[in-house]
């Protein structure tokens, strides 16, 4: 994902993009419903996920915040076939 070029979000932007903060966030437990709205919801769990990593935690999902989750999102991926057998 390309911080770079991502939208700024925040509260009441409506955007794919807001799909994939809240299934990155949701993870994490930091979110549960999932829709293209960024509502007080999103922003209060964007606030707690910018507090645990020592972001600016204003609600606003800006390159710094896109990066943070960037980290997060890349270390976590679906389980092959093969894994969920052995689990």
């Amino acid at each position: 994902m390309n911080t770079n070029t991502l939208p700024i979000l925040k509260e009441g932007s409506k955007a794919p993009e807001v799909i994939k903060l809240k299934q990155i966030l949701k993870q994490r437990s930091f979110y549960g419903a999932i829709d293209d709205i960024f509502d007080l919801q999103a922003k209060d769990a964007v606030i707690r996920f910018q507090n645990n990593r020592g972001l600016v935690a204003d609600g606003i999902v800006g390159p710094k915040t896109w990066s943070k989750l960037n980290e997060i999102a890349d270390k976590w991926r679906r389980m092959t076939e093969a894994e969920e057998i052995k689990e």
